[in-house]
């Protein structure tokens, strides 16, 4: 049996912040995070810190149209 001691990361963000991916290819697939854990081949920099208000208006902006007040 072999044991290994690892590290992991935990960032936090400042208060009334949210955690997000630093670049994305895909708006759709951004997603907001009240922690994060980095593994060894995850870095901080991988992150940014968005305000509560610009979080809100990204999810204005990508609510899918059913929710939008039409008919589903």
């Amino acid at each position: 049996m072999e044991i290994e001691d690892i590290t992991i990361r935990h960032l936090t963000p400042t208060a009334g912040m949210w955690l997000t991916q630093a670049s994305l290819e895909d708006e759709s697939q951004r997603n907001f995070y009240s922690h994060v854990y980095l593994g060894v081949n995850d870095s901080q920099a991988n992150y940014t810190e968005w305000s509560d208000q610009q979080k809100q208006a990204w999810e204005e902006a990508h609510r899918p149209e059913e929710e939008e007040g039409g008919e589903p």
